[in-house]
C-alpha cells in the first residue's frame, strides 16, 4: 500500500504495472495535478481519494485523452476500482475524465464527483467494451456536472454481460450546452443487458438512452431541465422494462423509435411520472409494449 500526503505534480504514468499488481494507493486530501494520462493496465488496482477536495486534475500541456484510463481491449482486466476524489477536466480542451476498457467484476468508480470535461468531445465516462465482453462492473454514487455536448456516461458493449450503473447525477449548467444523454447504452454486436437505476439528469435530452442490442432495466429516471426525452428506445427492440421514470417539461416520458410510438408527457403540472412500461419480443417475436396511463393498461 502506497500513501500521499502532500499536494502531487505528475509527469509520468504511475501506474507502469503489468498482470496481477495488488496494489493500493491512498491519497490524502490534496490536488494531484498530471501532465500525462495515468493509464492502468494491470488487474487488481485500486486507488482511494481522500474526498472531493482531493482532485486530480490536468496541466496546461495535458494531451486529448481521459484522465484515467483503465485497460487496453486486449483482455477483460478485473479489479480495478477508484473511491472518492474529484476527476476534474477544467474544461481543458479535450479532456476526458475516465475510460474503462473492457471491464470486468470489482472494476469501476464509487463515490466519485466528475466534472467540467465540457472540452472534450466524447462523454465524461466512457465505457468500451466493444472488441472484448465485459460486465458486473461497477459505476455508483457519481456526481457528474458540466459535461457540454456530450453524453455523460456511455457504454459501448459486445457481449450479454450486465452493467450496473446506479445513484448517477449527470448535471450540466443552464449556460451550458444540453447534452445528448445522461447515460447512452448501445451494443452493436451480440446484443448486452443493462441495469440502471436511480438517475438524476438535468441539462441533457435524453434521461437514459438504450440504442441497438440492448435489453435491461431502468427506474427511478428523474430528467429536468432541457429534457427532451425521459427514456429513449432507440433501434433497440428487445425485452425492456421501466419503471418510475419522471420529467418536468420533457415532450416524452418515453421515446421509442422501435415501435414508432411514444409515451407523451400530459400537459399541466409540475411532474408527471410514468410508473411501469415494458417492451417485449419474446424469443425474437415483433416487439410491443404495455404501460399503466393512470387510467388503463394501454398495448402497443
Amino acid at each position: 500500500m502506497t500513501g500521499l500526503a502532500s499536494p502531487q505534480y505528475s509527469s509520468v504514468n504511475p501506474f507502469a504495472l503489468t498482470g496481477n499488481a495488488n496494489v493500493v494507493l491512498k491519497v490524502g486530501c490534496y490536488d494531484i495535478t498530471t501532465a500525462v494520462p495515468w493509464v492502468i493496465l494491470a488487474s487488481h488496482v485500486r486507488i482511494e481519494l481522500c474526498s472531493t477536495e482531493s482532485q486530480l486534475k490536468p496541466a496546461y500541456n495535458f494531451p486529448s485523452a481521459s484522465l484515467v484510463t483503465v485497460g487496453d481491449n486486449t483482455s477483460p482486466i478485473q479489479g480495478v476500482l477508484i473511491e472518492y476524489g474529484y476527476l476534474n477536466c477544467i474544461n481543458l480542451p479535450g479532456c476526458s475524465a475516465y475510460t474503462g476498457n473492457s471491464l470486468n467484476e470489482f472494476s469501476g468508480l464509487r463515490h466519485v464527483n466528475i466534472g467540467n470535461t465540457s472540452g472534450a468531445s466524447r462523454a465524461a465516462v466512457r465505457i468500451n467494451g466493444i472488441t472484448q465482453t465485459m460486465g458486473h462492473y461497477i459505476l455508483e454514487d457519481l456526481q457528474i456536472v458540466d459535461a457540454g455536448a456530450n453524453d455523460c456516461i456511455s457504454v459501448a458493449a459486445n457481449g450479454v454481460n450486465q452493467h450496473r450503473i446506479q445513484n448517477i447525477t449527470c448535471n450540466n449548467a443552464s449556460s451550458t450546452h444540453v447534452g445528448r444523454a445522461g447515460i447512452h447504452v448501445t451494443s452493436t454486436v451480440n446484443g448486452t443487458v443493462a441495469s440502471i437505476g436511480r438517475v438524476h439528469v438535468e441539462g441533457f435530452a435524453d434521461g437514459v438512452f438504450f440504442d441497438h442490442q440492448v435489453s435491461g432495466t431502468a427506474r427511478d429516471v428523474d430528467c429536468t431541465n432541457g429534457c427532451t426525452n425521459g427514456v429513449h428506445i432507440g433501434n433497440s427492440c428487445s425485452d425492456i422494462s421501466l419503471f418510475a421514470v419522471t420529467v418536468t417539461s420533457a415532450t416524452n416520458l418515453v421515446k421509442n423509435d422501435c415501435l414508432q410510438k411514444n409515451v407523451q408527457r400530459v400537459s399541466g403540472g409540475v411532474f408527471r411520472t410514468l410508473a411501469y412500461y415494458v417492451q417485449s419480443n419474446y424469443g425474437g417475436n415483433p416487439a410491443h409494449a404495455t404501460y399503466w396511463n393512470g387510467q388503463e393498461w394501454v398495448f402497443e
